[in-house]
């Protein structure tokens, strides 16, 4: 029975490129109805709005840039921001961070510039 299933999708005849454009030559076409007028582009507007939760609003795919605002603005009220004590502590950190890392890379320019000199220009 297998054999018999196999042997079928085998005779099974798969038309060829040149016998699907020979066929389609041959078949009569339909006359080509008229291209319509463009009609006029309609007026896009932008629109803001704040979403209440619960609700879900539907968004057209062109409202992407006023849809990033509202969504920003919304993870804006999200964020738990740090108090005056931790963010003096965080600028201290920044601050000194930067002065080491500069110093370093200040020392290793120098270190860099002495050995071309002595070696390279020697």
């Amino acid at each position: 029975m297998i054999k018999d299933a196999k042997s079928a999708k085998a005779a099974k005849k798969v038309e060829t490129i040149r016998e699907r454009a020979e066929r389609l030559a041959n078949e009569k076409t339909h006359p080509v109805a008229p291209i319509e007028a463009a009609k006029p582009a309609k007026k896009r507007r932008l629109i803001f709005f704040k979403v209440k939760p619960g609700k879900v609003k539907k968004v057209r795919r062109f409202h992407i840039i006023p849809r990033f605002f509202g969504e920003s603005w919304r993870e804006l009220k999200d964020v738990t921001w740090p108090d005056r004590k931790i963010t003096s502590k965080l600028t201290v950190a920044v601050i000194l961070f930067s002065v080491v890392f500069g110093t370093a890379v200040g020392l290793v320019d120098w270190g860099l510039g002495v050995v071309f000199k002595r070696v390279v220009l020697k």
